[in-house]
């Protein structure tokens, strides 16, 4: 679950978070996204539109953090598995909140396990 206070963050969050992942070889990697949006239950859905590294980290070693800040810069970290949807719900999820600008490969799931502000582990 992630907390309330967590959530009331996200609507005043700015557009862009970033998202680590990590090689199975232990190498991590960090984009900026801002095509993301919270689904249904704990997680953040991320809209795969150039997630080259992202995805392949993704699929061999699924696990991430997620950091974003809100307009009074005060930091979130979400973490958890990933899954990547080509179809299904959380691709149409992804698909609807994605402009259509952007290509929208896939959906990156982030199924949240963790939640911290700072240092302070919140779940």
């Amino acid at each position: 679950m992630i907390p309330k206070q967590v959530l009331a963050a996200w609507q005043v969050r700015k557009p862009v978070a970033a998202l680590t992942t990590v090689s199975k070889a232990g190498v991590p990697n960090t984009v900026w996204v801002a095509s993301i949006s919270l689904g249904a239950g704990p997680v953040i859905v991320i809209a795969d539109n150039y997630l080259t590294k992202t995805k392949a980290n993704a699929l061999e070693n699924p696990v991430g953090t997620l950091l974003f800040m809100t307009k009074e810069n005060k930091s979130y970290q979400l973490k958890g598995r990933l899954s990547y949807h080509k179809s299904g719900q959380y691709f149409d999820h992804m698909y609807a909140v994605t402009e259509e600008k952007f290509p929208r490969h896939a959906a990156l799931v982030l199924h949240v396990e963790e939640v911290y502000s700072g240092a302070e582990q919140l779940t």
